[in-house]
């Protein structure tokens, strides 16, 4: 049985995406300020993924951060899409952000599009980790993969020893894990 977290659909998504957002967004803001922001310049013009957008909070605060830059946002629920496309309206409107419907072992982005990528608490839903792991490295160089993976610790290594030039972050967090 899948928990809500893996592909929030219906009304019980939507509430969840709502309430994630709330939880989550101090510790999102923090992240974001103190392992992105705080080290590049946030005037650049960049190209921001976040992977697993989920309700489109972590979107909003790299739009308030990074106010020249393009971010996209990416999601396998089509009902996270859309909170994501609600809460993040005028900055779609103005072409800051865009956010599409897709997944992370498939990123339809040419190799070197991104100058960063995230993904929040969704790596522990990915269905082909490795996969995924070198879907992001395709096109990236600085990667922040944020969560709790299960079993996934040796991967997690390896993949920082091949990541070669990559700047790469992968910060622990413990939350409740279905």
């Amino acid at each position: 049985m899948e928990c809500i977290g893996s592909k929030p659909t219906g009304f019980k998504g939507i509430f969840a995406g709502v309430i994630m957002n709330m939880i989550h967004a101090k510790q999102y803001k923090k992240i974001i300020c103190n392992h992105i922001a705080n080290n590049i310049d946030t005037t650049s013009p960049l190209n921001i993924l976040d992977i697993g957008c989920g309700g489109g909070k972590a979107i909003s605060i790299f739009c308030s951060l990074f106010k020249s830059s393009k971010i996209i946002g990416i999601d396998h629920s089509p009902d996270m899409v859309a909170l994501s496309k609600k809460v993040n309206k005028q900055s779609i409107q103005n072409g800051q952000i865009e956010i599409l419907q897709g997944y992370a072992n498939d990123l339809p982005f040419s190799n070197g599009f991104f100058d960063i990528i995230t993904a929040f608490d969704t790596i522990n839903f990915w269905d082909n980790f490795d996969h995924s792991i070198n879907e992001i490295k395709k096109p990236c160089n600085l990667i922040l993969l944020q969560g709790l993976l299960r079993n996934k610790l040796r991967q997690v290594i390896n993949f920082y020893v091949v990541c070669g030039g990559a700047v790469f972050y992968f910060l622990w967090s413990l939350y409740f894990v279905c």
